[in-house]
C-alpha cells in the first residue's frame, strides 16, 4: 500500500509530548492506494484504509468478525 494522506489526531499529540514511550513516525489514520496483492490482486489501484488494530485471529472475539477489540491485539503505529 502506497499511503496517500494521513491524519494526526490526539493520540499523536501525546506521543509528540512522550506517551507511552512511543518512538516512531505519528499519523496512525492513513489512507492510500493498493500497489500490489498477491493473494487479492483485484485489490490492485483500489484506495483502501488503514487499520491499525491486529487481532489474534483465534479468540472469540476475532472469530467473530471482531478483531479490533481482541484482547491479544498489536496496534499498528502506536503502543497499544
Amino acid at each position: 500500500m502506497r499511503v496517500v494522506a494521513s491524519g494526526i489526531c490526539n493520540t499523536d499529540l501525546e506521543i509528540v509530548r512522550g506517551y507511552a514511550g512511543f518512538e516512531g513516525t505519528i499519523g496512525h489514520e492513513f489512507v492510500g492506494v493498493v500497489e500490489e496483492a498477491a493473494d487479492t490482486p483485484e485489490l490492485k489501484g483500489k484506495r483502501v484504509v488503514g487499520e491499525i488494530n491486529a487481532g489474534c485471529g483465534q479468540c472469540a472475539l476475532c472469530q467473530a468478525g471482531d478483531p479490533r477489540h481482541c484482547p491479544e491485539r498489536t496496534v499498528l503505529g502506536s503502543s497499544a
